[in-house]
């Protein structure tokens, strides 16, 4: 497959966004408990290098005859120091990053965010797969190329929120001899939000036969961010979408139990698990039984305590920010002082 240049020479709704003068100021820094496996706590201490400027732009790439996906990147303006592959959640889209992706390049990452098919500006039915994998074969086309384009760094971590945390969990299982590490924030292990009896039942008898058939989901906007000016934006955003079909209910289920029972054992990838205790969208008791069970011999969890489900849309959103880079940096540098 040929690259198509992601997203250089495409310029966005998005101009450049200065971040200001190379400088470096005190960041809450993290430090894990137990050695390499455990909680982190918070101990202020290390200095962080804030590149001069931000680039973002966005394209369109065609990864399948039946699917163009449309993506953001962000980008330092420079060499990046790592790449970052972020998956959005359920019924949103990429732009909703735009601060983490604006964070991560400004701190010298390379972010590259696709919107899932059916998702965004991506083509196919909104909130439909016929097998849940589909976004897994989807994300082996589109990182190619990406890797094609961007071949300024062979370091690449895989970030994912809810539904795209347990896609993140599935690709890292494939994928997980090119990646550095895996991040995840409130992934779809198991739910907290009530799907009545009888749309489960219709859902799963229709599957099979009518499997296209589209209804409305149970996500309430007013359980995203304890802002309640997120989820007004999130209701007035003209890409998010409402509408799951009755294949992707049961697709779901079944990808969510066998992350459950097969990544304890296969995932073997450095892990970062952020949760948050008032998520009432995912069970966030459910991701923290698997983080327990995972036996990759780096894992850490990091949980706040309060917080609703779109922790990086949460006020408080610059600590979790710090956190993902913390721990990509430490990662970096104890891998290359293993080198």
């Amino acid at each position: 497959m040929t690259a198509c240049h992601l997203c250089r020479g495409s310029r966005s709704a998005y101009p450049e966004a200065v971040i200001g003068r190379r400088r470096a100021y005190p960041v809450e820094s993290l430090l894990t408990s137990g050695g390499e496996t455990g909680y982190k706590r918070w101990q202020p201490t290390v200095q962080e290098v804030v590149v001069e400027k931000v680039l973002s732009s966005t394209k369109s790439v065609q990864v399948a005859p039946d699917l163009e996906m449309f993506c953001h990147v962000w980008r330092p303006d420079g060499e990046p120091r790592a790449a970052v592959l972020l998956l959005h959640g359920f019924g949103e889209h990429s732009g909703r990053y735009e601060a983490l992706g604006t964070f991560l390049a400004g701190r010298g990452r390379l972010v590259v965010a696709p919107d899932h098919r059916g998702h965004g500006r991506s083509s196919g039915q909104r909130g439909h797969v016929l097998r849940f994998d589909q976004y897994l074969d989807d994300l082996d086309a589109f990182v190619a190329q990406a890797r094609e384009e961007y071949p300024e760094t062979s370091d690449w971590f895989i970030l994912g929120h809810s539904l795209g945390g347990l896609i993140a969990i599935r690709y890292a299982m494939r994928n997980q001899a090119r990646y550095q590490g895996l991040i995840v924030s409130n992934p779809l292990l198991g739910l907290s939000l009530k799907v009545p009896v009888i749309k489960a039942l219709v859902g799963r008898a229709l599957s099979r036969v009518w499997p296209a058939l589209s209804m409305g989901n149970e996500i309430d906007p007013d359980h995203l961010a304890r802002d309640p000016a997120v989820g007004q934006a999130y209701m007035a955003d003209p890409l998010v979408h409402h509408r799951v079909s009755t294949r992707w209910f049961t697709e779901m289920v079944g990808a969510l139990e066998d992350t459950n029972a097969q990544a304890v054992h296969r995932l073997q990838l450095p892990t970062l698990f952020l949760l948050s205790t008032g998520d009432r969208l995912t069970d966030h008791t459910a991701s923290e039984r698997l983080f327990n069970r995972l036996t990759t011999k780096r894992k850490t969890l990091k949980v706040y305590d309060g917080w609703y489900h779109e922790i990086f849309n949460e006020a408080d959103k610059q600590r979790v920010f710090a956190d993902v880079v913390e721990w990509m940096d430490d990662l970096l540098e104890r891998q290359a002082s293993a080198e």
